[in-house]
């Protein structure tokens, strides 16, 4: 299923680094999940925890949600957050699950 589906995981500091100082890198990773069946992005926080951004961040949180909003959009990369690690693993293996009960059936991701 590895060429049809990704799922990337992220923690909220590793987001927030990657929306600012690395934001090239990050972008090309969106255009890279866009070349699959069904890819998606968990971030390792809720949603109101996001909207905290860590200590050594200058990032405005909106302007942190309009990019990962805007490129989920673009990149048909579907973003999802989880309030944290072990959530975040539990949602990527019921994403996983059900892209597999997919593709088993005949269908498209």
């Amino acid at each position: 299923m590895e060429d049809r589906v990704a799922v990337e995981r992220k923690s909220k500091a590793d987001a927030y680094s990657s929306l600012g100082k690395d934001r090239p890198r990050l972008k090309r990773e969106f255009e890279r999940l866009s070349e699959y069946d069904y890819a998606a992005m968990v971030i390792e926080a809720s949603l109101s925890d996001f909207l905290r951004p860590p200590g050594f961040s200058r990032m405005v949180p909106r302007a942190a949600i309009n990019t990962l909003v805007s490129w989920s959009v673009k990149y048909g990369v579907h973003v999802f957050f989880a309030d944290d690690r072990h959530l975040a693993r539990a949602l990527t293996y019921r994403i996983l699950q059900q892209c597999r009960r997919h593709i088993d059936r005949g269908g498209e991701t």
